[in-house]
């Protein structure tokens, strides 16, 4: 990450902090440490993520319940009652005057942030909530994102063996993203109005408070709760056969062989090709229905490929006409020529997360795509998780779910092709 900019990327999260992933890499992730009271306590937060000079914190325990909009005239972060609460309320109960000076000022957005400059006029957040996608990528397992309160019984330090439901950001009518009592990252349809749910503040921080911790005292590390820190592969085509067919904005695509059936190819692009959305914010998606394949199967397919080409890529269905009872075959559930892989799919073909992971070519049109500071993507799969939820591979490899609508999401199309 560059220096100087986590105050912008850290725009973290209204939708996925992607930018952040792998933060293993970093030295002090993983550690526990306290700074600031709540209720009569030290608050202990655990750092997942750090830049040279600042760290970024989520509170180890939930420290209050709250509704996510008291009103319940939305549950968009901007407008909720629970954003208020934090930045005012919570703020000013939390952190005397020399933490305050230590809090960094986030801005957050109803989406990824862009590498961009951030305007004078846009609100920022001294406290925040994690998103959907940070919850799921800083937390290895089910197990390790549970959320609980501090035990009475057990001092400042201990958890109750109870867990709660802990509210993350969402911007949803009428409900919010949640992480469930088994530690599961949910989109929920409970009224934002609900006070049954709890809250993990999140803050960014700079160093030197955390220095002084550093030589008084020493610090506690829970090596489940961060991401590995084995990097991401550069593409994933060790190993694997590559071939050369179409092209998209003058140059041709190269893809990689996943299969053979007879005398047909599966191939997928070795990297995104553009960032689409994948359906759109009022509507109920499936992967019959949605934009995305509706793109693939007109703007994309008569644009990257020329008559001949066309005439050699069937669909899936078509490929498996040939293949006796109970056999399987990707796409065996979509009749479109040029698909994605499923969720089920991805899996199979690249059981290491860390092959899944996806860069950008010369031919890649990047008007709007999130690309991290390492260059990584994330893009869609076929599968959708609820009706305004769609798998993704995130910039490490691992699959996840956000909402449909967005448009910086890359796109790595599959075909089956008689090459």
């Amino acid at each position: 990450m560059r220096k100087g900019t986590l105050s912008l990327i850290l725009a973290v999260l209204v939708a996925c902090q992607g930018v952040l992933l792998c933060a293993c890499k970093r030295k002090d992730t993983g550690y526990f440490v306290t700074f600031g009271n709540y209720g009569g306590r030290p608050i202990r937060w655990i750092i997942i993520d750090q830049d040279d000079d600042t760290y970024y914190l989520v509170s180890q325990y939930i420290l209050d319940m709250r509704a996510y909009d008291e009103n319940g005239q939305s549950a968009d972060w901007e407008s909720s009652s629970i954003r208020k609460w934090l930045n005012e309320d919570f703020y000013e109960q939390a952190f005397n005057q020399d933490e305050k000076a230590r809090i960094v000022a986030t801005v957050l957005g109803n989406r990824r942030p862009r590498m961009t400059e951030v305007l004078e006029e846009e609100k920022k957040d001294q406290v925040f909530l994690l998103s959907s996608s940070a919850a799921q990528n800083y937390f290895m397992t089910d197990a390790a994102r549970k959320g609980k309160p501090e035990n009475d019984e057990g001092g400042g330090n201990a958890a109750s063996q109870e867990t709660w439901k802990w509210w993350l950001i969402g911007p949803d009518d009428g409900g919010s993203s949640l992480v469930d009592e088994e530690g599961r990252v949910a989109f929920s349809d409970a009224s934002a109005t609900t006070e049954m749910y709890g809250v993990r503040p999140a803050v960014v921080i700079t160093t030197p408070t955390y220095e002084q911790h550093k030589a008084n005292e020493e610090w506690e590390r829970q090596q489940a709760l961060i991401t590995p820190t084995i990097p991401p592969r550069e593409t994933a085509l060790e190993g694997r056969e590559t071939v050369r067919f179409g092209s998209y904005a003058g140059s041709e695509i190269e893809w990689v062989v996943l299969d053979k059936e007879g005398d047909y190819t599966l191939l997928m692009a070795r990297c995104v090709v553009a960032s689409v959305q994948y359906g759109f914010k009022d509507e109920e998606t499936s992967w019959d229905t949605c934009y995305l394949n509706q793109w693939l199967n007109n703007d994309f397919f008569y644009s990257a490929f020329d008559d001949e080409e066309l005439a050699r890529i069937k669909s899936p269905s078509e490929v498996g006409e040939g293949l006796g009872k109970g056999s399987s075959w990707a796409g065996m559930d979509t009749t479109a020529r040029v698909f994605l892989l499923s969720s089920e799919e991805v899996e199979i073909f690249f059981p290491d997360q860390y092959d899944r992971v996806s860069k950008t070519a010369e031919y890649t049109n990047r008007d709007s795509l999130y690309e991290s500071d390492e260059g990584f993507c994330v893009y869609w799969l076929r599968s959708c998780a609820t009706d305004k939820g769609t798998y993704w591979v995130n910039e490490n490899g691992r699959i996840s779910y956000e909402f449909n609508y967005y448009d910086w999401v890359g796109v790595r199309p599959v075909i089956w092709v008689k090459l």
